[in-house]
């Protein structure tokens, strides 16, 4: 435990947005992906998240950033990664686990159709109640997003 492995994520994304809140720089938004997890095994990766997208903070004339955070969602798995069940405790995972993303992205202005963003995405049992699973796995993402 506590040590690097060497998974691996390719992943796509598409990202709705639900709702902005009036008066907040906060949206609210449904993320769904698909991914390929990759390293000591291979199995592919369904997921579905809503998240909360904050858009402001005092650095933002210069390098617009926001911050989205999604505790809750639903990941489905096509069979059980060797290296997930190593991140838990007594080696047990599950298909279907929850999903929680947190996320930094970057972009030229609020109006830019590119940004980049390093993502951390995370599929854990929640201390058991999912499955009797403890523990859980990491994938931290680097990646381009382009809005249409």
């Amino acid at each position: 435990k506590d040590e690097w492995g060497h998974g691996y994520m390719v992943a796509g994304n598409a990202v709705y947005k639900i709702a902005h809140l009036p008066y907040v720089p906060l949206d609210l938004e449904l993320d769904l992906s698909v991914a390929d997890l990759f390293g000591r095994g291979n199995v592919g990766e369904i997921g579905a998240i809503p998240e909360f997208r904050w858009k402001w903070f005092p650095w933002n004339n210069w390098i617009y950033t926001n911050v989205r955070l999604g505790p809750l969602g639903a990941s489905y798995t096509t069979g059980l990664s060797v290296e997930e069940a190593s991140d838990t405790i007594g080696n047990h995972t599950s298909r279907f686990l929850n999903l929680d993303v947190f996320e930094w992205t970057f972009a030229p202005s609020d109006r830019s159709n590119w940004e980049v963003f390093i993502r951390n995405q995370h599929r854990s049992g929640i201390f058991g109640r999912i499955n009797g699973v403890n523990g859980g796995s990491n994938y931290v993402n680097l990646g381009l997003r382009v809005h249409f």
